[in-house]
């Protein structure tokens, strides 16, 4: 990307210089065109300027001319004065002469000016259409300079736009599969979150499994508990019925025993208030609901009083 950005900036650059190269190249050759007509204005000019001084020094040799000639009349007037009345006529046909000379001369010079000027005339139209076509050749040369460098530049531009496009089009394919590529990412991601969740939910199974297997070891250890305290509690029953046995009937008297042991089927267990064998670890035991419920299991105290000792101790248990 970063190669291709430099590729592009330098393109850039180059375009840049040679559109400032034929910016460059159309100053100048307005340049040659603006100094072409100012030489040739200036070459008018100096031929305008040429006939113009010829005419002056025209007009001041025909004055000095006139100027002669009018001192030569006034001289000729005056040795005419001077002269005998016989020389009047005389210098009258000569003035006559001299008249006819003096115009016909003047109609040639004119006629010399006259041809002088259309030859100068002519000369300077034809320098004029020279000139023109000149500068037509330049502004002609100058047009198709200009409409080739507007073709190179549409040609130019063309290849821009058409590199452009290029590019454009190379981009968009570049984020068609960048897009691609991330929607594979993002099925892959998708497929790795239920494969994640999927492992999640069979850990979260195998550890309620353990968890329920944890609880069944401990119920199982509590009933194994509850069978070693059972198993005491039954040991502690028989120790203590063997040691009310080994009491005399007087002992259990005056002790506030009003019957034995084995005439309640539950021993120690009893709790109820209207138990009238008055044992006197009856009221020791820790579970109250317990006791109470399997104190209630028989039909009647007196039944299960009066059945024999053999065989109540085990249906209370």
């Amino acid at each position: 990307q970063k190669e291709r950005e430099e590729k592009e900036a330098q393109k850039l650059e180059q375009e840049k210089q040679a559109a400032e190269q034929r910016e460059k190249e159309r100053i100048e050759n307005e340049k040659v065109l603006k100094q072409q007509a100012e030489e040739a204005e200036k070459l008018r000019k100096a031929k305008q300027a040429e006939m113009d001084a010829k005419r002056e020094r025209e007009k001041e040799e025909r004055a000095r001319k006139e100027k002669e000639k009018k001192e030569a009349e006034r001289k000729k007037r005056e040795e005419a004065i001077a002269r005998k009345k016989q020389e009047a006529e005389e210098k009258a046909a000569l003035e006559i002469k001299l008249k006819e000379e003096r115009e016909k001369r003047e109609r040639e010079r004119e006629a010399r000016e006259e041809e002088e000027r259309k030859l100068e005339e002519e000369r300077q139209a034809k320098q004029a259409e020279k000139e023109r076509e000149a500068l037509e050749r330049a502004k002609k040369q100058a047009e198709e300079k200009k409409r080739k460098e507007e073709e190179k530049a549409q040609k130019d531009a063309e290849a821009r736009a058409k590199a452009q496009a290029e590019r454009d089009k190379k981009q968009e394919q570049e984020r068609a599969a960048a897009l691609k590529k991330a929607k594979k990412d993002q099925e892959k991601a998708a497929k790795q979150a239920a494969k994640q969740a999927e492992q999640k939910r069979l850990k979260e199974m195998r550890e309620a499994q353990e968890r329920r297997q944890r609880e069944e070891d401990e119920r199982e250890a509590n009933a194994r508990q509850l069978e070693r305290l059972k198993q005491e509690e039954e040991d502690i029953l028989k120790a203590e019925a063997a040691y009310f046995e080994t009491l005399t009937s007087a002992q259990a008297k005056a002790s506030g025993v009003t019957g034995s042991v084995e005439d309640c089927p539950f021993g120690r267990k009893c709790l109820l208030d209207d138990c009238q064998l008055g044992h006197p670890l009856g009221r020791e035991v820790d579970d109250e609901k317990l006791a109470m419920m399997i104190h209630h299991q028989t039909n009647s105290f007196a039944a299960a009083a009066a059945a024999p000792p053999s065989s109540a101790a085990p249906g209370g248990e």
